[in-house]
């Protein structure tokens, strides 16, 4: 869906639910094609590493756009196992809406007693690493560098927050 550029989008936040299903898997095919971002997690941990288990809340947020009576969502965001990661379509990019995201999540972090969130970031995504200072992330061990399937060099930093 392309929205009408001369007129108001409106941004709101929802949890993914099934019913939006189909809208968030369009999304996820088309931030594949953007970034590297969901591939970093699996080369991260290994093809072979066991996943780890846990039964703590996890939750998946949609950034949508909305324009009268057309919505799509544009970008969303997760906590996992404590690990946050957040995804925004390159043409809303700038908008504020990753940091929107990152705060939606930390607040739904607060309310279900979830008390160390981390992540890793690639040391060249500026605006993220200033998103996460900015919200009071820090550093946390040495940076890891890693080979993509598609050859690329990716370095990341690990970033920690205390609820």
């Amino acid at each position: 869906m392309i929205f009408d550029e001369t007129q108001p989008i409106e941004f709101y936040i929802e949890q993914a639910t099934l019913a939006l299903a189909p809208q968030w898997q369009k999304l996820i095919a088309k931030l594949m094609t953007e970034s590297n971002t969901f591939y970093v997690a699996g080369v991260r941990d290994g093809e072979n590493e066991a996943q780890l288990v846990d039964d703590g809340p996890a939750v998946t947020l949609l950034m949508m756009a909305e324009q009268g009576t057309q919505s799509q969502p544009v970008g969303m965001g997760s906590i996992e196992n404590g690990e946050l990661g957040i995804a925004v379509l390159h043409e809303y990019s700038g908008l504020g809406l990753g940091q929107l995201m990152v705060g939606s999540l930390l607040d739904w972090a607060r309310e279900n007693d979830v008390h160390y969130i981390w992540l890793d970031v690639q040391i060249d995504n500026a605006a993220a690493i200033h998103i996460y200072e900015k919200l009071h992330f820090n550093k946390a061990g040495r940076q890891q560098s890693f080979v993509m399937p598609d050859g690329q060099q990716v370095i990341l930093q690990r970033m920690e927050l205390k609820l």
